[in-house]
């Protein structure tokens, strides 16, 4: 079916110029490379920039967010709604039981997000799952926007904010998104090919470089059905459509403005300070280029030539000598340094600044097992939190919420876990004091078991070990399996050991009965022998 997406594509793209040009100014400033000027190719130049105070504070600032959003340890948890974890009508035990298949679910959903991008056995992809949510975090607080895309492998693909169009209604909720790529021809199916109008005899006759060709992803919402529809074109032709409860398309604006189709970027507020310190840094360059010149100066009456002023030391030249010092001849020299001073004392103000919202003079020197504590990513979620000016919260519910729930709805789809019934459960984002909450929850259940000890065997009766035990390992974030022995493997050892206890009852009984018959046999005997 023919299609006109590509049309719907570049109406879009020309009409938010402006809104790109900002945002590659901001590029320029900091990351040339992540949104370089239209048309730009392998062979173009990037933009030069005269300071280095950009990159490196964006690169510090990524890798602060990159550590507070997705640390090391488990960044999500699927636990029961209030309703059925509060409910003293549902069973205890079926409320546990719920919680270690909802623990393991979660395990792994990680899993298959984080071995995604790297299962390639062609060893074609070279970048993990932290590389690409690093990446999307440079597009987010440099161009205001980023679209990451969860495919079906599970793998993610951030898009380049010029390679793809948003729309949004007036409450900055997405319509639709359309995506250009540049792809090889050769990776689409022979259906899809045929569909085309691409021949594959002649396709496997070209070079990697002659097959690529356009493709357009389009996905828009549809109140009605409340499914999103994805349409993907090439050669102007629909090859494919579907119909998605979840969107592949996890889009994250850093800061809504009310009537535009992109959000605004954390550089964009840091702008003035980059751009002074970019023409003031410049300025640094030509005062110091011009005074590294060394010329000398004759006087028009002067009889010194040019020739004598490459003579060795020692020679005589003819010169105006007055008084021991030659009069008609001097050397060019700069006689501006209190300018330059007050150039250099603007520098250090404006880079103090950067440096200060760039966090790049904040200490942050915990290393090892105190990096890899909780405690240690709350304090760096509470600098990113203040520097992003109160934006680190919807950015990470967004960002980490719309992956895994994409990754989640995928699992079920392919069958790797069962479906869950939605109203039964919630996702919880455990990064910063959330996180914190759920090491508490372990360190307050432990010190409720020890004080009920203290009270002695009576009250701790009351306690379920077993499920004490499951609770901890939880908390900890422990999926090593067959650690912590499962309610079936209990039961099924308690079962076995009541059995073997009644067969050591019947030998026993056995042996009972047998010593009372011989015993009686024995003084039947001895009567009879009387």
């Amino acid at each position: 079916m023919k299609s006109n997406i590509a049309a719907h594509w570049s109406a879009a793209h020309n009409s938010r110029t402006t809104s790109l040009n900002e945002a590659r100014e901001n590029a320029r400033l900091t990351k040339p490379w992540v949104l370089p000027a239209e048309g730009h190719n392998k062979d173009s130049k990037l933009p030069q920039n005269y300071q280095s105070d950009g990159a490196m504070g964006m690169s510090n600032i990524e890798g602060r967010i990159l550590v507070a959003m997705f640390p090391p340890q488990p960044w999500f948890t699927t636990a029961l709604a209030p309703e059925i974890q509060t409910n003293p009508e549902v069973d205890p035990t079926m409320k546990q039981d719920m919680a270690d298949r909802l623990f393991w679910r979660d395990v792994l959903l990680l899993s298959l997000l984080q071995s995604a991008n790297l299962s390639d056995e062609n060893n074609r992809r070279a970048y993990g799952f932290n590389s690409r949510v690093r990446t999307a975090i440079s597009h987010l607080l440099i161009t205001g926007d980023t679209l990451v895309q969860v495919v079906d492998d599970f793998r993610l693909k951030v898009h380049r904010r010029d390679r793809y169009v948003t729309e949004r209604d007036e409450s900055f909720d997405v319509i639709s998104h359309t995506v250009k790529e540049s792809i090889d021809a050769m990776t689409l199916t022979e259906k899809q090919l045929k569909t085309a109008k691409l021949k594959p005899e002649v396709l496997k006759k070209k070079s990697a470089r002659d097959r690529r060709i356009d493709q357009f992803t389009h996905i828009e919402w549809q109140p009605w059905s409340k499914v999103w529809v994805q349409t993907i074109e090439v050669n102007g032709w629909t090859v494919a459509e579907s119909d998605e409860r979840i969107t592949p398309m996890v889009s994250v604006p850093f800061e809504e403005v009310t009537g535009e189709h992109y959000g605004r970027a954390f550089i964009d507020a840091l702008r003035g300070d980059l751009l002074s310190l970019d023409v003031l840094s410049m300025k640094v360059l030509d005062f110091a280029d011009a005074a590294s010149k060394f010329l000398w100066a004759t006087d028009y009456t002067s009889a010194i030539k040019d020739t004598d002023l490459a003579k060795p030391s020692g020679s005589r030249i003819r010169a105006k000598v007055v008084g021991g010092q030659v009069q008609d001849f001097a050397a060019v020299q700069l006689n501006r340094l209190a300018d330059f001073s007050i150039v250099e004392s603007a520098i250090a103000r404006v880079s103090d600044r950067l440096s200060k919202n760039m966090l790049t003079t904040a200490n942050l020197s915990q290393s090892g097992d105190a990096m890899r504590s909780s405690v240690s990513w709350q304090q760096v979620a509470a600098e990113v939190e203040g520097i992003l000016g109160g934006f680190y919260g919807p950015i990470a519910e967004r960002l980490q919420g719309g992956i895994i729930a994409r990754v989640a709805f995928l699992a079920e789809k392919q069958r790797l876990t069962p479906p869950l019934t939605p109203k039964a459960t919630r996702l919880e984002l455990l990064t910063g004091v959330s996180s914190l909450s759920k090491m508490s929850k372990g360190r307050e259940t432990l010190s409720f078991a020890a004080a009920v000890a203290q009270l002695g065997e009576t009250a701790m009766s009351k306690i379920d070990t077993g499920v004490l035990v499951d609770v901890l390992a939880r908390s900890s974030n422990i999926d090593e399996p067959g650690l912590v022995k499962s309610r079936a493997m209990l039961e099924q050892e308690r079962a076995e050991y009541e059995a073997q206890a009644a067969r050591g009852a019947a030998v026993n009984k056995a042996i009972d009965v047998a010593g009372n018959v011989a015993q009686a046999a024995a003084t039947q005997n001895n009567s009879l022998a009387q």
